[in-house]
């Protein structure tokens, strides 16, 4: 599951690459554990380590959101289900659902779940790469086709997505220089 200054994903599949453009939109910022959902056009900033943002977007609606949680699955009870993949990513769809939005029609992009100053082990003791993987398997079992992706490797990311049109712009943190649009 695990795949850059700015790593530039646009909308589907089209690759070319340019600096982010001005954002004319409201610009929000999403803590970790947050679960944002737009049905008018704006942008979502985060900043991700071995947390991972599934960001997901209808282009008929023009309607997009976006996740950012930090363990795959809660340890115990827990009252917050934004911080947990599992309940995350249900979250999301279900918001976007509640706009009219269907999981059929949506697209998603996930990021983030790095090895953080090898913290975390290797395999499947690494909790960046489990994040990833929680993420694909729900988004794989939702029926949403995951379109681009930025993840695991060892340095964190500034996530910056426009829900309307669905392009995401990504900024490793302290990584490569590689500038790139998926």
């Amino acid at each position: 599951m695990c795949s850059s200054d700015y790593l530039v994903t646009g909308r589907g599949d089209r690759a070319t690459s340019s600096a982010p453009p001005p954002a004319p939109k409201p610009d929000y910022y999403l803590h970790p554990g947050g679960v944002l959902v737009s049905p008018q056009p704006c942008t979502i900033t985060t900043i991700l380590g071995s947390c991972v943002s599934v960001c997901l977007f209808d282009s008929q609606r023009r309607i997009g959101g976006m996740n950012h949680f930090l363990l795959s699955r809660p340890l115990g009870p827990e009252a917050r289900p934004g911080r947990f993949g599992e309940s995350a990513v249900a979250l999301l769809i279900q918001q976007l659902e509640g706009l009219g939005c269907r999981p059929l029609d949506l697209k998603g992009k996930v990021f983030g779940g790095a090895r953080i100053n090898g913290a975390g082990g290797e395999g499947r003791n690494n909790l960046g790469a489990e994040n990833v993987g929680v993420a694909f398997e729900l988004l794989r079992r939702a029926g949403i086709p995951v379109v681009a992706q930025d993840t695991c490797g060892d340095f964190g990311r500034k996530v910056l997505f426009h829900t309307d049109d669905g392009t995401a712009w990504v900024r490793r943190i302290g990584g490569g220089t590689n500038d790139d649009r998926r």
